[in-house]
């Protein structure tokens, strides 16, 4: 993936490969190669046979991943729809009244009981954030230093958390700049609780 000292991708963005890169140089490829994951999706035939066999195997794994961002986003209900989305938050609102804390494992639980009344979009989610957590840990196992691991660990989770929370949730923002930051948070919550592998 690299050479000599040049630093792995997710060093330089911990959202990689899920955030479109800035134009540069190499953005007519980018574009070229997510132009080829979108017809193979449209035609139904195999993404990686679509690729040109020159393309690296990074430049493949990033359209791929952004294609999928881009398709999410365009989904008009979201994953989270509305309706779940506002029980969703109802629940953490709560929690943060009464100041009660509860487990990572807690919070999943009680956010996949809300999602379940949809099965649909529930199972949608739950497919997301299991690739999510595979590539995170991937690119964790990279690092041998225990405190490397950790603090590589929780800057995936917050960038791919931010990333996703933005196209999973379409629910409509609060008008007031207070209030708009606390759901912003909240959605990012939603979805980093089911990145993580402990009670952190």
């Amino acid at each position: 993936m690299r050479s000599g000292d040049e630093k792995p991708p997710w060093e330089n963005d911990p959202a990689w490969p899920f955030t479109t890169p800035p134009p540069s140089s190499s953005d007519k490829t980018n574009q070229k190669l997510k132009e080829h994951v979108r017809e193979a999706l449209d035609t139904n035939t195999s993404i990686p046979e679509s690729f040109p066999p020159e393309a690296p195997s990074i430049q493949k794994l990033e359209a791929v991943a952004q294609t999928l961002v881009s398709f999410l986003a365009s989904l008009v209900d979201g994953v989270i729809i509305d309706s779940l989305w506002a029980s969703l938050e109802e629940g953490i609102i709560a929690r943060e009244t009464s100041r009660t804390h509860v487990s990572a494992e807690e919070e999943k639980v009680e956010i996949l009981d809300i999602l379940t009344a949809s099965p649909a979009h529930s199972t949608c989610f739950t497919f997301i954030t299991s690739m999510l957590i595979r590539v995170v840990n991937e690119i964790v196992a990279s690092y041998t230093e225990p405190a490397m691991k950790l603090a590589q660990r929780k800057r995936l989770e917050e960038s791919y958390a931010a990333v996703f929370a933005d196209v999973v949730v379409r629910a409509p923002l609060p008008v007031g700049a207070r209030e708009r930051r606390l759901s912003e948070a909240r959605r990012r919550r939603v979805v980093e609780v089911f990145l993580k592998v402990d009670d952190a």
